[in-house]
C-alpha cells in the first residue's frame, strides 16, 4: 500500500481472519487495536486513525510527543499479526490487509473485491498449511498437546474429516497449561514453546544442549 503522511485522514484494516485479532502496540497511545473473528466470507473492518508517542530527550527536557499517521499505525497492525502466526509467508497468510480512507463493509466489498478475493485464496492456502504441519506433528508425536486450537478451528473450516484426521478430537482427559505468550496447549515440563519459541521455564531453557 501507498504510504500517506497526512496525520487527519484515516484508514481501514479489513480483516476475514476466522479469529479473534488483538495487536498490542507498547509505547503508542492508544495501544490496543482489536478486531473480531470473522465468517472467513464477511470481512470485519478497524478504522485507524493517528496514534502518538512519546520519545526521551534527556533529563532536562521534557519527553518529544510524537504523531504516528495512520498509515503507519494500520501497516504495522497488519504486518505484526502476520508475521507472528505459524506457516506463514508470502502468498501464504491470514486474510487481513489495510487500505487507506474509512471504508465500511459495505464499501469494502464494493471497492476492493480484488484484494479481498486475494486475501481468501492467501488464507485458504494457509488454513491449509497449518493442517498440514498438524499431520505432520501428529505422526511424529501422537499427541493432541502439540495442536494448537488455531489447527483445529481451521481444519473445522476446509471441513476436513476428523476419521482422516485424528488430532482434529479434542482428548478430554488432557489438561495443559497454556503458553502466556500465543495460548497454545503446553506439554508437561515443556521450556519452550514449540509453536513462538517463547520461552516457558529459563532455567530449564538454559540447560538444554543442542547439537
Amino acid at each position: 500500500m501507498s504510504q500517506n503522511t497526512n496525520t487527519d485522514l484515516m484508514c481501514t484494516v479489513v480483516s476475514i481472519v476466522p479469529y479473534p485479532i488483538r495487536e498490542t502496540k507498547p509505547g503508542l497511545i492508544p495501544n490496543l487495536y482489536e478486531i473480531e473473528a470473522s465468517n472467513g466470507i464477511d470481512p470485519h473492518v478497524l478504522h485507524v486513525a493517528h496514534a502518538q508517542h512519546y520519545v526521551y530527550i534527556d533529563d532536562t527536557r521534557p519527553q518529544l510527543l510524537v504523531r504516528d499517521s495512520p498509515d503507519e499505525v494500520a501497516k504495522s497492525i497488519v504486518y505484526d499479526y502476520k508475521s507472528s502466526q505459524l506457516a506463514r509467508e508470502d502468498g501464504i497468510e491470514p486474510g487481513i490487509f489495510w487500505v487507506i480512507g474509512k471504508h465500511s463493509v459495505e464499501e469494502i466489498k464494493k471497492n476492493f473485491s480484488k484484494e479481498l478475493a486475494d486475501a481468501r485464496i492467501s488464507q485458504q492456502r494457509w488454513l491449509l498449511a497449518l493442517c498440514k504441519i498438524a499431520d505432520d506433528d501428529w505422526q511424529r508425536y501422537q499427541k493432541h498437546t502439540v495442536i494448537s486450537d488455531t489447527q483445529r478451528t481451521a481444519a473445522r473450516i476446509l471441513k476436513l474429516r476428523a476419521d482422516e484426521h485424528p488430532w482434529m478430537a479434542i482428548e478430554q482427559s488432557v489438561e495443559a497449561d497454556r503458553c502466556p505468550n500465543c495460548s497454545i496447549p503446553l506439554g508437561k515440563g515443556q521450556a519452550v514453546c514449540h509453536n513462538c519459541r517463547a520461552v516457558i521455564d529459563a532455567t530449564k531453557a538454559k540447560s538444554i544442549s543442542f547439537a
